[in-house]
């Protein structure tokens, strides 16, 4: 089930919940994933809290001095406005900059799932959740699409970039999704192997740094 209220999105399947919400910026800010939550468990409740201003910080907006991208979870992060945390995407924006700054520009809420033209698709969500963002600067617009299989729990996620400028938008890398979460002592689980040799289990906690997992 997906449901919108109070400029928070809510996707809950059968035992889980996926909780984020729109900021007064127009950022999409990660509020909560876990166990499935009650009805009435209110986002703001969940949510990181600031109540002063990180030194050394690199303020968004003059107006706020507690919000800073580099200390937020979020949905989507951007390069150049004071996140600096790597970033899903490495774009040459229209204007020659490589600065991003995507924020909400509206949404749908579909049944069932919304497949790709060119590339596989996953088929029989519940629902799918899309999410309309926009550049602040150039006509580049960002789509997050948030699909949800209840019964087995999961949610899937990927991300369409459109260039509506007439000069050109260079793309260097551009993943689909970013997920920011607390630090509750998690631990990465891969299925590595090779031919006639696949799935062997590997547990590994996730500490500072990066961790690439290939193929």
């Amino acid at each position: 089930m997906i449901t919108f209220n109070d400029n928070v999105f809510r996707l809950d399947t059968d035992t889980t919940t996926y909780m984020f919400r729109v900021t007064g910026f127009g950022h999409l800010e990660h509020v909560y994933y876990g166990g499935r939550l009650p009805v009435w468990e209110k986002a703001e409740v969940l949510a990181q809290k600031r109540a002063i201003m990180m030194g050394s910080s690199v303020l968004y907006d003059a107006s706020d001095d507690t919000y800073c991208l580099n200390d937020m979870y979020l949905e989507w992060s951007d390069n150049g406005r004071g996140d600096y945390r790597q970033s899903p995407t490495e774009l040459k924006m229209p204007d020659g900059t490589f600065v991003s700054d995507f924020v909400y520009d509206g949404h749908r809420i579909e049944s069932g799932s919304i497949g790709m033209d060119t590339l596989p698709s996953s088929y029989g969500a519940d629902g799918t959740l899309v999410v309309d963002m926009r550049d602040t600067t150039c006509d580049v617009r960002l789509t997050l699409f948030y699909s949800v299989f209840g019964k087995t729990n999961v949610i899937t996620r990927r991300a369409v970039l459109t260039n509506g400028s007439a000069a050109p938008l260079t793309i260097r890398r551009f993943l689909s999704m970013t997920v920011d979460l607390p630090d509750e002592g998690f631990d990465m689980l891969t299925l590595d192997g090779s031919w006639i040799k696949e799935a062997n289990l590997h547990k590994r906690p996730v500490e500072y740094g990066t961790i690439v997992n290939s193929s």
